[in-house]
């Protein structure tokens, strides 16, 4: 039996000799977990962790002729490279926060860093010059919701000085229990309050003459050409897709592509910029076949890559310079590295080479879809042309346009499939239409709607050379929103799921790792870890919350026979969609408790001011809002929510658990029933 285990494992160290090296960035991002997740002991065990790395790096150099134990030295060494690496990046990012959210607006001057584009508003990113005395330590910068009529709306642009009176509140932690930290990712932009504008009293647009502002000026420019040239949802789409400018963006398109699976198109990331990329490195190289002098001496490719990682940079900046679009370039940044000498561009070393490198340089990244769904996708694809070789050398035109075709559908396929997990883990919903959608709609934005646009950009130049291309584009984009609203209007199209439970989303990924990094037979070990957290899901799934409380308490949400019922009137926040998704209940059966015709559903409730009683079967929850009059509460409540803590002092009951200012203010909490009592988590 020994002797059969040690033969095994020689045969897997002997067949995985050469893809232990993809496992570099995975033994970094476990290191990196392991940080955040222990944050409180960090200041004294990074030194320890550290000094195991650096062992393990020396123990490596000296048992080098021991293949099985270099490779786990250096896999200890990779995690605490990555352990490090946090907290490096943790001290770099230490900025002034604000603790307490201000009771009253306060003047701010600032310049303003970044503008972002939503839904009827905007986020500003202010680097902060000055704040009224009441911060004694003002943080370096803050972020902003500006909302305004569009009659009303003040223009701004990055780098304007700005002068305004703001509604200034503490930086925002988790909605839910384990979910996205914004409060963590905000600190390490060097952002240290959040809040809301009140009133613009100044404006003042410095005198640019820098590239940027040049740069900053065609965009704007570019995208009014394409309001001006494609009325309607057409112009605003293809402002999206080039210069990132959503603000034309109707709520009725945005919902139809969030629908059909198709959201991400909208949003420029990597697959824009290597469809701009790609389509230039194809163009050039076949333009350059034209000048057989140069080619000579030059290959192709080579003069293709150099020219296609230009392309992509103008891209980058044209768009917006986001920061998935910066990783995107990263990664393709390499992959024309690697044709400049003569190595695979579409190998998986590659992709761990970009993924090691954007975690030592941003450690904070591995906790954020983007950077998961992206990479997700990325490996996934490659893993599945690894096993699936398809060869055009010396085949038609025709032929490789065929393939290339065909690549592009099985694409969408595997692209869907790889980041379907991490899709249901963040956003709580699948849409089941979405691999038909894509399978439909990324050929038409690679074959048709980009070439396009990138014709459109290189015409506008042209005394109205835009209009060349512009009726065929309009057609494009006018099919791609048609695609979208057939979609996204199909019956059952939206599966609202609760999403996984934290082991079964670590089963799941460690699954698809192996059924991708490794080769042989090794990697379907991988489909039996993602049977293992499918059974898991189902045979031990996530305990069903019964009361949501937001940080600080200023909002719950009580879960009666899948609805759920908010203490807010409103009930299309993001906090809504967040709480609705983690149980799994679609957006029509968010109630507000309080209104004018009780929902036929909504639980028995007993109002008193602002405050209230609802009782579930066994379960009385209390929400205590003002001081006035609320020691019932205090006798009747088995869950008492007092988040200004008034009536935590004085007779009566004591609740089996009461939420005060104390516990509101560490972040949102759930509550959900065990068999034998109440659990609390946060």
């Amino acid at each position: 039996m020994v002797l059969f285990l040690n033969d095994t494992l020689d045969h897997f160290f002997h067949e995985q000799r050469e893809r232990f090296i993809l496992w570099v960035p995975v033994g970094i991002g476990v290191g990196i977990l392991a940080y955040f997740s222990f944050t409180p002991f960090c200041h004294v065990s990074w030194f320890l962790i550290g000094g195991i790395g650096l062992l393990s790096a020396a123990l490596t150099v000296l048992f080098s002729t021991f293949f099985k134990l270099r490779i786990l030295l250096l896999g200890l060494f990779c995690i605490s490279l990555g352990f490090m690496a946090s907290h490096i990046r943790t001290l770099v990012a230490t900025t002034p926060i604000l603790n307490t959210s201000l009771e009253d607006p306060v003047w701010v001057r600032g310049t303003i860093v970044d503008i972002s584009q939503g839904v009827n508003q905007k986020k500003l990113i202010l680097s902060v010059e000055h704040i009224q005395k009441v911060i004694q330590n003002p943080p370096k910068k803050i972020q902003l919701i500006y909302r305004a009529k569009r009659e009303k709306e003040k223009v701004l642009h990055p780098g304007d000085f700005i002068e305004l009176k703001a509604k200034l509140e503490c930086l925002q932690g988790p909605l839910v229990p384990g979910g996205y930290d914004f409060r963590r990712q905000a600190v390490f932009k060097q952002i240290g309050a959040q809040g809301y504008v009140v009133y613009i009293h100044r404006v003042t647009h410095p005198q640019k003459n820098s590239f940027f502002a040049l740069l900053d000026h065609y965009r704007l420019t570019l995208t009014q050409k394409f309001l001006k040239h494609l009325p309607g949802q057409e112009g605003a789409m293809a402002a999206a897709l080039i210069t990132g400018d959503t603000a034309s963006l109707s709520k009725e398109v945005r919902t139809a592509f969030a629908d059909s699976g198709t959201a991400h198109i909208l949003a420029i990331s990597g697959l824009h910029l290597s469809l701009i990329g790609g389509l230039l490195l194809a163009l050039t190289r076949f333009l350059v076949g034209f000048c057989p002098p140069l080619i000579l001496r030059i290959p192709a490719k080579k003069i293709a890559a150099v020219l296609a990682l230009v392309g992509a940079l103008g891209y980058l900046y044209l768009s917006g310079c986001r920061v998935p679009t910066q990783r995107a370039f990263i990664s393709f940044g390499l992959m024309m590295l690697a044709i400049l000498i003569d190595r695979n561009p579409l190998s998986m070393r590659l992709v761990a080479v970009a993924a090691t490198c954007i975690l030592l340089i941003s450690p904070e990244v591995l906790f954020t879809p983007s950077f998961q769904l992206s990479f997700a996708a990325v490996v996934g694809l490659i893993a599945f042309y690894e096993s699936v070789q398809i060869q055009t050398y010396n085949k038609s035109r025709i032929h490789k346009f065929l393939v290339y075709g065909v690549g592009i559908l099985f694409s969408s396929v595997v692209a869907s499939i790889a980041t379907l997990p991490f899709t249901i883990y963040h956003f709580y919903k699948f849409t089941l239409q979405s691999i038909s959608s894509n399978l439909l709609m990324i050929p038409l934005l690679s074959l048709w709607v980009m070439p396009l646009c990138l014709g459109f950009i290189g015409l506008s130049w042209w005394p109205l050379g835009e209009q060349v291309c512009v009726f065929f584009l309009g057609k494009g984009l006018a099919l791609m929103i048609h695609i979208a609203e057939v979609f996204s209007n199909l019956p059952g199209s939206l599966l609202y799921l609760p999403g996984f439970s934290r082991a079964a989303f670590a089963l799941t990924v460690f699954g698809g790792l192996i059924l991708c990094l490794f080769t042989g037979k090794v990697r379907w070990n991988g489909v039996g870890l993602l049977v293992l957290a499918v059974g898991y899901t189902f045979l031990f799934p996530k305990p069903t919350p019964i009361l949501f409380i937001a940080e600080g308490g200023k909002n719950i949400g009580i879960v009666h026979q899948n609805h759920l019922f908010l203490s807010s009137p409103r009930t299309d926040t993001f906090l809504a969609t967040v709480w609705s998704g983690y149980v799994g209940i679609p957006p029509n059966h968010v109630h507000a408790l309080k209104q004018k015709k009780a929902h036929p559903l909504m639980p028995p409730i007993i109002w008193q001011g602002k405050s209230f009683l609802v009782t579930l079967e066994d379960l009385t929850i209390g929400y205590e809002k003002t001081a006035e009059d609320v020691a019932w509460l205090r006798e009747k409540s088995d869950v008492l929510v007092a988040p200004k803590g008034q009536i935590v002092k004085g007779e009566g009951a004591v609740p089996t658990f009461l939420v005060d200012e104390e516990i509101a203010s560490h972040g949102s909490h759930i509550f959900y029933r065990h068999p034998n009592r109440m659990m609390r988590a946060r």
